[in-house]
C-alpha cells in the first residue's frame, strides 16, 4: 500500500473499520491524481465516496445567480461523499484546490459491508455525525466569524471561482475595499488582516490580485475546526 495511502486511512474513519472489512474497500479502490482547479463532483451527480490522500478540497454550494458559498474544506483523511452513498446525490460542489491526491473508493461496496457488518456500520454512523458538527460548525463561523477569518474565506472563495474557471493558481482578483464589503467591515482594517496574511507568506499582494501562496494555511485561518471547543 502507498505510504501515504496508509497515513491517510489511520487519520479517517476507515480505521475503525475491522481489518477484512477494509481489505475488501481498499481492494477495490483506485488511488488517482487531481490537478489544482477541477471540479470533481457536481450537483446532483453520481454518488461517490473519496479518502483524500494529499492536499486540499473544498465542497460548496452554488446559488441560482452564480454566488458560491464554501461548507467545507477537506484535507488529507477527510472522506468526501459518505453521505452520497446512503442517500443519493448531494445539491453541492467539489472542487481541488491544489494539486491533489484521492482514493476512490466503491460506494456500493461500502454499502454492502455498512449492511453486513455492525462495526462498519457504527463508523460510518460516527463519520455522519462528525459531518453534521462541521455544518453546525460552518453556522457557527458565518455567524461569529472574525474579521480575519470572513477575509479567508472570502480570498479562497473568490479565488477558487477564478481557478475554476481558468485554471492555474490561486488569485482572487478583488480590491481591498471589496473585501471590505464582503467581510462586512472597513478596508483598513481589512488591510491590516492581509497584512498579517503577506508577513506569513500565506497570500501575496499585487496590483492584479492576491495570490494564494498556501492554501491549506488560509484554509485554517477560515475554517476554524475547534471552533466553540
Amino acid at each position: 500500500m502507498d505510504p501515504a495511502v496508509r497515513v491517510a486511512i489511520e487519520r479517517s474513519f476507515l480505521a475503525q473499520l475491522p481489518g477484512a472489512a477494509l481489505e475488501r474497500l481498499i481492494g477495490g479502490a483506485v488511488l488517482d491524481e487531481v490537478p489544482a482547479g477541477t471540479t470533481t463532483y457536481r450537483a446532483g451527480g453520481a454518488p461517490r465516496v473519496s479518502l483524500i490522500v494529499s492536499g486540499l478540497f473544498r465542497t460548496y454550494l452554488a446559488g441560482p445567480d452564480g454566488r458560491q458559498v464554501t461548507i467545507r474544506y477537506a484535507r488529507a483523511g477527510d472522506v468526501l461523499g459518505v453521505m452520497t452513498a446512503l442517500g443519493g446525490p448531494a445539491p453541492l460542489y467539489a472542487q481541488a484546490l491544489t494539486d491533489s491526491m484521492r482514493l476512490r473508493i466503491d460506494r456500493d461496496t461500502l454499502r454492502e459491508l455498512a449492511q453486513a457488518d455492525r462495526a462498519v456500520a457504527l463508523a460510518v454512523i460516527a463519520e455522519l455525525t462528525a459531518t453534521v458538527h462541521s455544518l453546525w460548525q460552518e453556522m457557527a463561523a458565518t455567524a461569529f466569524a472574525t474579521v480575519p477569518q470572513r477575509v479567508a474565506r472570502h480570498l479562497l472563495e473568490i479565488a477558487a471561482r477564478a481557478q475554476e474557471a481558468a485554471g492555474g493558481v490561486l488569485v482572487a482578483h478583488v480590491s481591498q475595499q471589496d473585501l471590505a464589503d464582503l467581510a462586512g467591515s472597513v478596508r483598513e482594517v481589512v488591510a491590516r488582516a492581509l497584512r498579517e496574511l503577506r508577513d506569513e507568506r500565506v497570500v501575496r499582494v499585487t496590483r492584479s490580485g492576491i495570490s494564494v501562496l498556501d492554501a491549506t494555511a488560509l484554509a485554517a485561518r477560515a475554517w476554524p475546526r475547534d471552533l466553540g471547543q
